[in-house]
Parts: structure tokens; C-alpha cells; sequence
């Protein structure tokens, strides 16, 4: 646990903050007119439970306006009998020192920004209601310091096996068991014996999803929301390393699912057929019957790594990556992309752009032409390869423009096996280089002194 001296702020920015959070208070809008989608559109879905005033904390309720995209543009809570409303430039301000506040050094790797918001918010309530025992930040610091503590987070991943755990990045990769789901239940149920029979139930369903099948586990020291979003950012770019080594990236028609649950993009179907108005038949299923379910073996373990997965790792477990170095991470990340899409089109266009990433120096170069050397002198051990992989090369850029300016989608399997197999190559070959340069132009300017030899 940090002690109090480090989730602190500095004096000048507490000030400054708590001069923003009081202008705030001040300009709140009371009883705001709270805007109903509905339409007063009658629906009828399936009902499960029902919330009444009863069953909420009181004062504790938030509601919000969001855009298309899920982004808050609006908030409104309750202070006493009132009902206050963050509007407009109002909001605006309200995000602004929210966001400010959780970017400084002691707050941004523990403290996540819907925290600083709802713990912004808690103030303002107290405030309006006359009852600020603390300023806005001394409000915020200690909530903040009551809820830091070292927690571990374990993601689930989809349909994936393995026999033994393993480290990636700063993730290790292990098998959720039963005995560790039991022991959950346990705790909850000697906690809260009331609701001893739910967490059982629970604690069943946990078991169907993911006994025995693989988790990204990860220990921080962080408030759990913070945990979270941390956990996942870095269970995600593990996984990607992963995905780099997988059949998704080899074979045009193939997808590979090596995803946290939830992620997997498993396409599925249902349908009812009816004879009149009654139930003549119906089917739920997937479509393509897609093999998900993989296990990583301890002999395909020690395969993927000495062909480069350690070296990924690394990278990632590595702070203070050289400009070389983190353009191999943004270049992998591009091209794990191309391992989960089912589609040939889709594929290629992830895997030239992580190419395009490394191998070219601006947007003023030949395109194709300077991939296509570069590529080759990569990874061609001679002239007749070297001769295969510029023609292959050329194609797949041939294929991507008619994709790209004339809406034709690629169906030449060959010409894609082929460059997929390239592609792969050249990424365990730079894996393997990631300690021989210090810039991406130093590897460019020994290509093209290696290409100027032959």
C-alpha cells in the first residue's frame, strides 16, 4: 500500500483545481429538464428484475447523456431534493479538471479517470447540500488513498488451453481452476450467508465458461477500476505477441481466437420457423462451425518462443525501449491485427501497413517498389528469392489497389499464402535484430547499404 506522501498533489496544482472545482459549484444548474429518448414508443422486452426507489442508495444515483459512441456529454445527480445538471461548457470544464487532475504523475498509473469523475461528482453533491469537510482535491486524495491497494486481475481468455502457465510481458498466462472458483464462493458466502445460495450458483456458471481454459493474470497497485483498465491494456498487447505466432497470420482463410473472453468475434446465428402462427422449428448455432478451441502445448510453448516470442516479451517487459525498438511494438501490434480477421481483404491491409510501419522511411517514397526491395534483402538468401519475393510482393499491392480504388475483393489464395509466409519471416527475423539498432533508419540505411553489395 503507498502511504499517504504518494498519492498526493503539489500545493500550486491543488490550488489551482480547487479554485476550478469551487467556480464549478458555483455555476451548477439546478432542476435541468433531463431529455427521455423514449419517444414514448411502446416496447415490451423481457423483464428480469425490477429496481425501485428502495433498492437505491440514496443520493447516490448519477444520469447521463452520451453520444453515438458511448462518450458522455452531460451529467446530472442528486443533492438533497434537487436535481443538478452538468450542461454545455459546464460539463466541458467539469471533464477538463476531472482529466486534468487524474494525468498528474501521482494519480495517472493508480487512479482511473471515471474514478476522478465520480468522486468529482460525490464533492459537488456535498458541496451543493452544504456539508464540504474538504476541499475539492483533499476530498478526492483521501477517497483515492482508501481505495489504492495491490490487487491482482485475472481476464479470461476465449477457448484457449495451456499446459503449462507462462510469462508474457509483464502477464502471466495460466489455467483458472476449479479449486480457486470454489474458494471464491467460500469467501463470498461466509461474507454474506444470505446470499450463500447465489454465489454458489454463480460460482457454477464461472465453471462452465472457464474451468481449466487459460487467464491473463496480472498483480497492480492500483484502486480495482485503474487495476482493470491497466490489466486489460497489457493483457491485450501480450495477447498480441501471441497472435504474431498463430495460424491467423499464415493461412489466408484462417482466424485465430487467442482473445480475452468476450473479444473473440464468434459469428453465430438463430432462427425460428414457423407454420402458421405455430413453432414448426429453430436452430442456434456458428456459422462456418469455426475450430476455436486450441491448446498450447509445452513442445509448441518452447517452438514459439525460440522463434521469437521471448524476444516479444521482452519488449514488452522493457521501459525504456530505444526508437527502434518501439516502432517493432507498434509494427507487431498492427500486424497481430491481422491474425483475428476472417477475411482475405482485411487481412492483407493490417499486414502491409505494419510492413509500410517499418520498412519505409516517409510518406514521399515509392511504395510498393522500396517494400518490396526491402522486404526481399530481409529475408531472401539469394537472387532467385530475392526475385520471388519483389514479384509476390508487387501482386499483393496490385491486389490491394484494386481492393482499395475499384471495390474488387482479393481471392488469389496463392499470391497470399505466398506473402503471407513473407511477412512471417520477416517479422521472427526482425525479433530477432531488435538489439542491433538504435533507430528505424538505422535499419533502413544498413538495407539499403546490404542491397547496394549485392
Amino acid at each position: 500500500m503507498p502511504d499517504q506522501e504518494t498519492i498526493n498533489l503539489h500545493p500550486d496544482a491543488k490550488r489551482t483545481f480547487d479554485e476550478k472545482a469551487s467556480l464549478l459549484a458555483a455555476f451548477l444548474r439546478p432542476d435541468p429538464k433531463v431529455f427521455d429518448d423514449s419517444q414514448h414508443v411502446p416496447i415490451n422486452p423481457y423483464v428480469t428484475a425490477t429496481i425501485g426507489k428502495d433498492d437505491i442508495i440514496p443520493e447516490s444515483n448519477v444520469w447521463s447523456k452520451a453520444d453515438h459512441s458511448g462518450r458522455e456529454y452531460a451529467r446530472y445527480f442528486q443533492a438533497g431534493d434537487r436535481v443538478v445538471g452538468l450542461e454545455g461548457e459546464t460539463y466541458l470544464a467539469f471533464r477538463r479538471l476531472a482529466e486534468s487532475i487524474q494525468r498528474t504523475q501521482a494519480l495517472r498509473d493508480s487512479i482511473s479517470l471515471d474514478t476522478i469523475i465520480d468522486l468529482l461528482t460525490s464533492w459537488l453533491r456535498l458541496t451543493l447540500k452544504g456539508q464540504p469537510e474538504l476541499s475539492a482535491t483533499d476530498f478526492i486524495l483521501s477517497k483515492c488513498r482508501e481505495m489504492v491497494g495491490e490487487y491482482t486481475v485475472l481476464l479470461p481468455l476465449y477457448e484457449l488451453y495451456v499446459e503449462e502457465s507462462f510469462e508474457l510481458g509483464r502477464v502471466l498466462i495460466r489455467t483458472i481452476t476449479a479449486e480457486e472458483i470454489d474458494r471464491w464462493v467460500e469467501r463470498q458466502s461466509k461474507e454474506d450467508p444470505e446470499h450463500a445460495e447465489s454465489y454458489k450458483q454463480s460460482g457454477e456458471r464461472a465453471k462452465q465458461k472457464h474451468q481449466g481454459k487459460a487467464a491473463a493474470s496480472i498483480t497492480l497497485l492500483a484502486e480495482p477500476k485503474r487495476a482493470y483498465e491497466v490489466a486489460r491494456r497489457e493483457a491485450e498487447d501480450a495477447l498480441a505477441m501471441l497472435q504474431v505466432f498463430s495460424i491467423g497470420v499464415l493461412v489466408p482463410e484462417a482466424r485465430c481466437y487467442w482473445t480475452l473472453f468476450g473479444s473473440e468475434k464468434v459469428e453465430s446465428y438463430t432462427y425460428f420457423i414457423l407454420q402458421g402462427s405455430d413453432l414448426k422449428n429453430g436452430a442456434t448455432g456458428y456459422y462456418g462451425a469455426p475450430n476455436t478451441v486450441w491448446m498450447l502445448s509445452k513442445a509448441l510453448l518452447v517452438d514459439l518462443k525460440s522463434r521469437g516470442l521471448d524476444a516479444a516479451s521482452a519488449l514488452l517487459r522493457e521501459s525504456k525501449r530505444n526508437d527502434f525498438q518501439e516502432h517493432v511494438v507498434d509494427a507487431l501490434l498492427l500486424y497481430s491485427r491481422a491474425a483475428l480477421q476472417g477475411g482475405v481483404t482485411e487481412k492483407l491491409l493490417y499486414i502491409l501497413v505494419a510492413l509500410e510501419s517499418l520498412l519505409l522511411r516517409d510518406e514521399t517514397e515509392l511504395i510498393g517498389q522500396n517494400l518490396a526491395e526491402r522486404l526481399a534483402v530481409v529475408i531472401g538468401g539469394n537472387v532467385d528469392e530475392r526475385k520471388a519475393i519483389i514479384k509476390t510482393t508487387r501482386e499483393v499491392y496490385r491486389l490491394r489497389s484494386r481492393f482499395v480504388h475499384h471495390g474488387v475483393e482479393i481471392d488469389d489464395v496463392k499470391t497470399m499464402d505466398e506473402f503471407m509466409l513473407y511477412a512471417s519471416v520477416f517479422f521472427e527475423k526482425i525479433l530477432k535484430a531488435t538489439d542491433l539498432f538504435q533507430t528505424k533508419i538505422a535499419l533502413l540505411d544498413a538495407l539499403e547499404a546490404k542491397r547496394l553489395s549485392y
